[in-house]
């Protein structure tokens, strides 16, 4: 009787583990996709200002599109103050290095942005190549890196750990 008491509380542990993963897993991979769009739409947007303004200040017969410009602007300002994203990976995930790592991003993204809603045609040379420099050695890496992170996260060795660590936390 006491083995059948201890087989039924071992399947009742093991079957809450399981649940626990799945939902994590769940929960990880829906916050993974949506940070990893919410980054790729400023990243697009970050671009495609570049390449108007490249296109605009560099080439002597093309003219920059104030109308089109303009509603790129307004979308890529909604995106970069946006912390709806923010708050949704800290409530999955917890405030650590993930968290940081989506802040220090939407911090350089936030750079690029002012950088080329400043620019003009006079500074553009300059400014242009501060911009991809920006991309080149900051913001890509950072955005493969909180990528990867995120992916990992939504592992079963990732969750695990971090239910460890939040446990270890807590107990001291």
């Amino acid at each position: 009787m006491l083995s059948g008491f201890v087989g039924a509380l071992i399947a009742t542990i093991l079957s809450v583990v399981y649940l626990y993963i799945a939902e994590q897993i769940r929960h990880r991979t829906e916050i993974a996709l949506e940070v990893v769009g919410h980054c790729d739409e400023i990243f697009n947007r970050l671009q495609f200002m570049h390449i108007h303004k490249e296109k605009a200040y560099t080439q002597t017969d093309t003219e920059l599109n104030p109308e089109v410009y303009r509603a790129n602007s307004i979308e890529l300002a909604a995106l970069i103050q946006s912390t709806k994203t923010h708050a949704k990976l800290e409530i999955v995930y917890g405030a650590g290095t993930t968290v940081a790592a989506m802040n220090g991003l939407s911090h350089h993204f936030q750079e690029a942005s002012s950088m080329l809603w400043g620019a003009t045609k006079n500074d553009w040379a300059e400014k242009g190549v501060q911009v991809q420099n920006l991309f080149k050695n900051v913001i890509d890496p950072m955005r493969a890196g909180l990528q990867r992170e995120l992916i990992d996260g939504t592992r079963v060795k990732g969750i695990i750990k971090h239910f460890i660590a939040g446990f270890w936390k807590k107990v001291t």
